[in-house]
Parts: structure tokens; C-alpha cells; sequence
């Protein structure tokens, strides 16, 4: 499998456990190690706060679905990729959030293929009236 093969089935994957509800297989393409950058703190978030909120949105309905623009590559390697994409995630209440997403994937110990770090660059809050990130 290519690493853009890759990172394609993983993007496929992150939607597909958001729109079934499937937390557990969801989180699992996470690391626990991951270090997310949101675009409003200067203080990374850990696995653990992401996770809370992740969860929390899913299992509560809040996020309903994801949708990604075309991933921009930056680093194909042979256990890391690097990428530049645009998320779109839905709300239940109609609302949705654009954000543009740097993410590092990384081939893990297990051989599985997880989100370790996330950077937050810009906000679309014009598509969501409101203030901040959602989750």
C-alpha cells in the first residue's frame, strides 16, 4: 500500500467511525501520545483532553460527520506521513466548522498507522457563528 493510499484510507476511516458512532475505533486511530495544537491556546492539548472532548461530541450526537478536502502532502516516509488538510466537521444542530489541519501520522510499534500531532492553522467562523472551536 502506498503512504497515500494510506493516508487516504486512514482519512476514510476518521469519517467513517465519527458518522457510525464508533468511539472506540476511532480513538484508536489516534495516538496516545498525540500533541494537538488548537489554534486559539499556545498550550498543546494531550491524548487525554483530546480524547475527553472527541468522545464526549460523538457519543452525545453533538458531531455527527467529517468531511475532508484533498490532503496536501509534505513528508512521505516510510513510518511517518505529513499532511495539510481542510476538515469540515458537522454538527447536529445544523451548524459546521472548517478548520485547516496540519496533521503527523506515524506508522506505531503495532504497525498501525495514528494520528500523533495536530496544529489547528485557521478557522472557517464564518460558517459557525460560534466563538471558537467546538470541541
Amino acid at each position: 500500500m502506498t503512504d497515500t493510499h494510506t493516508a487516504l484510507e486512514w482519512l476514510r476511516r476518521l469519517r467513517e467511525t465519527v458518522t457510525s458512532r464508533d468511539v472506540p475505533a476511532h480513538l484508536a486511530l489516534v495516538s496516545e501520545t498525540l500533541h494537538a495544537y488548537p489554534a486559539t491556546r499556545c498550550t498543546p492539548l494531550n491524548y487525554t483532553h483530546w480524547a475527553t472532548a472527541r468522545r464526549s461530541a460523538i457519543e452525545q450526537g453533538r458531531l455527527t460527520a467529517l468531511s475532508h478536502g484533498t490532503p496536501r502532502f509534505r513528508v512521505l516516509a516510510l513510518r511517518r506521513i505529513v499532511m495539510q488538510v481542510e476538515e469540515t466537521l458537522h454538527f447536529a444542530d445544523g451548524q459546521h466548522e472548517t478548520l485547516s489541519k496540519h496533521w503527523v501520522l506515524e506508522r506505531e510499534t503495532d504497525d498501525h498507522w495514528r494520528l500523533v500531532e495536530e496544529q489547528i492553522k485557521t478557522q472557517d467562523r464564518a460558517a459557525s457563528p460560534t466563538e471558537g472551536h467546538r470541541l
